[in-house]
């Protein structure tokens, strides 16, 4: 069965078990996304278990979605994604420099995607 998922108005082809991005365009730079089984693949050094991790030098992005929901898995692209707009823009409340303010981020990248997901600005659904 084939299915689509909608950004706005930009419709991305893929199939009913991977309805996410493999690749994003975050500022003109372009990132590919790489999805992990394990927590412990996530960071490339495997010396913790994370969620998500991002890096500008080699642009890609590593989201761990075994087993989670999409709306789990789009909140820690988002979150990744904050943490490389705050990278390349300098603003200091999107930078990862203190865990408060990482607990802050995860907490906006949360409202966003669940603002996304409400408002139907990311759909996801299957053709017939």
């Amino acid at each position: 069965m084939a299915a689509w998922f909608c950004i706005g108005r930009h419709y991305i082809g893929g199939d009913i078990a991977n309805m996410k991005p493999d690749k994003l365009n975050i500022m003109g730079i372009p990132y590919s996304v790489t999805y992990c089984d394990n927590l412990l693949d996530v960071d490339p050094d495997k010396r913790e278990t994370l969620y998500g991790y991002c890096d500008h030098h080699t642009q890609t992005i590593r989201i761990y979605d075994k087993d989670c929901k999409i709306e789990f898995v789009w909140q820690t692209i988002l979150h990744e994604v904050l943490h490389l707009i705050g990278n390349n823009t300098k603003i200091s409340i999107l930078k990862n420099d203190s865990e408060q303010k990482h607990n802050e981020l995860d907490c906006l990248a949360n409202v966003f995607a669940d603002f996304l997901f409400r408002n139907n600005l990311i759909k996801i659904g299957s053709e017939n």
